[in-house]
């Protein structure tokens, strides 16, 4: 008889207990007493330890919402940061490599680089557990490289010991994913050799299977509408309007001050909002603050920080975007991650600079040409705060 899969957790894995622990004692070197506003992972064993994360849920969503009315990035990045440890605590390794990320973006934007390589181990940590070890090889290769940045501000009280400890775990990490990889690589052989033979039996029976059961063709949307470039928009991908007070009044843009900086910033509208778990807090509606002028021209793979991009392909299911003021018609404008997203829906070659959108769609090239900026904060019309609310 078959027996119900135990979760893993904090609880009855050794493993994990032992990440969270290392992790918190690190995260305490930077920030040894949290705000009270923060829902600290002491907090949630405090409160919530014998609960589960149902019951914290509603106490997770109040301090992400305070803290982000608030607007300190560094405390913003805290509140993920921890939340990313409960999860990690009750074994949720892809919601704690998403609020990891959240925190990393966070931090990212005030230059708390110390912080930032705290969220590449962590996520690497994360993954490790969730059993993506080329991933983590590559969250953990990125530590190093941001704890020498940390070195170029002001470095924390005993910085030394702070990096020996975390270089130490990056250590021990690289050498147990090196040895994951290979045990992996060693059965992913194996099984291949049994499922060639198998699929040759199956391969008469799937194929007239296959016959039988071909997927209809899509009759042509009769209202479809022809953009003069030749892009196709049906009713269906046609944004719904921005939501407004008394439903009539024109829809709520930005206050105009990033034009005191010359012509650096500009406002972009998020229009298509496809439900993914690519960048959760960016809604339809929202309006993006891009910084026109980042050196991303000089080094692309220089950010962690989204970009936006104008192809003249259509890039489906990812966040499309227009500016406050267009100054050129139909440009398809995308915002995208050049760094690997926790959801596996984006990831960068190193190598080549190519971004691939997911794993079963076509390499999408990105010259340096057709990025736009780096985006540097966004703006929500309070309307949709209270609608979503």
């Amino acid at each position: 008889m078959s027996q119900e899969m135990v979760q893993q957790s904090y609880e009855n894995n050794k493993q994990i207990r032992t990440a969270v622990n290392r992790l918190i004692d690190l995260l305490e070197w930077l920030h040894p007493e949290p705000s009270p506003d923060i829902f600290t992972l002491r907090d949630y064993r405090t409160r919530y330890r014998l609960n589960g994360l149902k019951l914290a849920a509603t106490a997770i969503d109040r301090y992400q919402r305070i803290n982000r009315a608030i607007g300190n990035h560094v405390q913003m990045g805290l509140c993920e940061y921890h939340i990313g440890l409960i999860y990690l605590h009750e074994g949720v390794f892809r919601g704690a490599v998403t609020q990891f990320d959240q925190a990393r973006q966070q931090w990212s934007f005030v230059n708390q680089s110390a912080a930032v390589s705290l969220t590449h181990l962590a996520r690497a940590v994360a993954l490790q557990q969730a059993g993506h070890y080329e991933s983590a090889m590559v969250s953990v290769g990125r530590v190093a490289s941001w704890l020498e940045r940390a070195r170029l501000v002001k470095p924390i009280v005993g910085w030394h010991d702070f990096e020996k400890q975390v270089m130490a775990y990056v250590a021990e990490l690289q050498a147990e994913l090196r040895q994951q990889m290979e045990v992996a690589s060693e059965t992913d052989d194996d099984e291949s050799e049994a499922d060639d033979a198998e699929a040759e039996d199956a391969a008469p029976a799937e194929e007239a299977a296959a016959a039988q059961h071909q997927a209809p063709v899509p009759e042509p949307d009769p209202e479809a509408v022809t953009r003069p470039d030749g892009e196709i928009v049906t009713r269906s991908d046609t944004p719904l309007p921005i939501s407004n007070m008394d439903r009539a009044a024109s829809p709520p843009i930005p206050v105009p001050g990033h034009r005191l900086l010359e012509d650096r910033y500009e406002w972009y509208l998020v229009e298509v909002r496809p439900p993914s778990e690519f960048m959760p807090e960016i809604h339809q509606g929202d309006w993006l603050l891009v910084d026109l002028r980042s050196r991303l021209t000089e080094d692309v793979q220089d950010t962690e920080q989204p970009i936006l991009i104008v192809k003249k392909e259509e890039i489906d299911g990812t966040i499309r975007a227009r500016p406050l003021d267009p100054k050129d018609k139909f440009q398809r404008i995308y915002l995208v991650m050049l760094a690997d997203s926790p959801t596996g829906s984006f990831w960068v070659d190193e190598t080549t600079g190519t971004v691939t959108l997911s794993s079963d769609m076509a390499a999408i090239g990105v010259n340096r040409t057709e990025i736009l900026g780096v985006v540097v904060g966004f703006w929500r019309p309070m309307v949709n705060v209270m609608v979503a609310d």
